[in-house]
């Protein structure tokens, strides 16, 4: 059973995007608070352009639903919060898939109390996946040439 509370373990996708350098983004599982409390900064702030508009768009058509149906400050007041928890819940996964957009992919997830310890987690399994590679890469390439000579297809 998962412990809860400050000293539990979190989980972290990290992401990466290789281009001219490696860009590397982590995303904690979970619920946003930020998503959740305040959604066009948190957006802005996370540089989901795409998220950004999608949610100006969500809280404008439904301020416009519901003044249309006649809610009063209490029904209003209900669809907001559950609004507000909604997007708590699929802060984190809206920011995956922008990452996703920007050519970003999930290559790892790693468990850690901190975000700081996820980030040394994350580079240490990253360049041990890199040092295997090339170890691979290496063993492939030293079969000493003759032992398994080539046939002659020349006629």
């Amino acid at each position: 059973m998962p412990v809860k509370g400050r000293g539990a373990m979190r989980e972290y996708w990290v992401m990466m995007r290789e281009k001219a350098d490696i860009d590397i983004e982590l995303v904690r599982d979970g619920f946003s608070w930020g998503a959740c409390l305040i959604p066009l900064f948190w957006a802005l702030y996370r540089r989901l352009w795409r998220v950004f508009f999608l949610l100006l768009a969500v809280v404008i058509g439904l301020s416009i639903l519901w003044g249309s149906l006649g809610l009063g400050e209490t029904g209003v007041m209900i669809a907001n919060v559950a609004q507000a928890l909604v997007l708590g819940f699929l802060g984190n996964e809206l920011r995956r898939w922008e990452l996703g957009q920007k050519g970003f992919s999930t290559v790892d997830i790693v468990a850690a109390r901190r975000f700081g310890e996820a980030e040394e987690k994350a580079v240490i399994r990253l360049a041990e996946h890199e040092a295997e590679q090339q170890e691979t890469r290496l063993a492939e390439n030293s079969f000493p040439q003759g032992l398994h000579p080539q046939p002659d297809r020349s006629i």
